[in-house]
């Protein structure tokens, strides 16, 4: 797929195959099945999946050179049309040629973002013993229940150099200290969740419980509506607990509680809050206040990727060391 430029935290964006199958409520409105379609591939649990061009799957082979050669290590974002860990018999060939190619590349940092952490220690099996220090393992959780579900399953996988989380598209609040900011906790959890592993093999994978957290909104026609605080709450359990956070986008639906729509004479003004000083500034006589909290409206970007519209402490995009 080339160079990337609408996904801000990656360099690359290698797509091995494309399709998958939809498994929570963040996977409604997926982006990725739009893509899909223009290749002719229908989404869902029976539809097809289509390998990519063998010119498509030379192309890491490439990053990797320039990569050691300028001596700049270059992140890249693997299947972002599809799903490496999905539970699929057709794709396991595909899914060992990957392997092999993410082996070769090891001048390149893969993320490897499934929605099925699950899958992972099954078909990663001949990284179990040595999971390769230049492959990042991530799940994605835009819920409490999917968090609550999803983050045991990475949490259990041996051997990551990172274990990161996509909390995209966030639809709620979600609370991460119950499970990744505090080992004694995960551990416990652990041995009474989804996973049911012993304390001793919990102490001897939950070394150090999440590395990295990406967080945004969603963006398209239908996009839901993704509040501030929520990403805000987010950023705030980060910085308390001293992991990176990244900022991906505020979303093309963004909830601002703090924000007013103020109409007067047939005419819109903004405030951030009653008695604003600005309010009279620009009215110049009384108005009336709507309950309209949509900070969407106010921007620029359609996707709400623009951090320089956002609320300045919501500019934070940070990685792993």
């Amino acid at each position: 797929m080339g160079e990337t430029t609408a996904i801000a935290w990656t360099d690359h964006t290698f797509n091995p195959w494309i399709g998958c199958a939809k498994v929570c409520p963040e996977c409604a409105n997926c982006y990725a099945e739009g893509y899909g379609q223009r290749f002719g591939v229908a989404w869902g649990e029976r539809g097809d999946r289509r390998r990519t061009s063998p010119s498509n799957w030379r192309q890491p082979l490439r990053w990797h050179r320039a990569a050691v050669r300028d001596g700049v290590r270059r992140r890249v974002f693997c299947a972002s049309l599809a799903d490496v860990f999905e539970d699929r018999a057709d794709i396991e060939p595909w899914r060992r040629d990957l392997f092999d190619v993410i082996e070769s590349c090891h001048g390149l940092d893969w993320l490897l973002l499934t929605k099925r952490p699950e899958h992972v220690r099954e078909m990663a099996q001949r990284w179990r013993d040595d999971w390769p220090a230049h492959v990042w393992l991530g799940t994605s959780a835009g819920t409490q229940e999917t968090a609550d579900c999803a983050i045991p399953h990475l949490l259990a996988v041996p051997g990551p150099r990172v274990r990161f989380l996509s909390a995209e598209p966030l639809l709620g609040p979600v609370e991460l200290s119950r499970w990744v900011f505090d080992r004694e906790a995960a551990i416990d959890r652990a041995q009474w969740g989804p996973v049911a592993m012993s304390r001793e093999q919990a102490e001897a994978v939950i070394e150090h419980p999440l590395d990295w957290v990406i967080v945004g909104g969603e963006s398209g026609p239908r996009a839901r509506p993704c509040s501030v605080e929520w990403v805000r709450s987010i950023v705030r359990q980060c910085r308390t607990e001293g992991v990176p956070v990244f900022v991906k986008q505020i979303g093309a639906n963004a909830i601002d509680s703090s924000l007013r729509d103020v109409w007067c004479h047939g005419e819109h003004h903004y405030t951030r809050a009653p008695g604003d000083p600005l309010l009279a500034e620009a009215t110049g006589r009384p108005g009336y206040e709507v309950t309209d909290h949509r900070l969407s409206r106010l921007l620029r970007d359609p996707a709400g990727a623009d951090p320089s519209e956002w609320p300045a402490d919501l500019r934070v995009r940070e990685y792993p060391r």
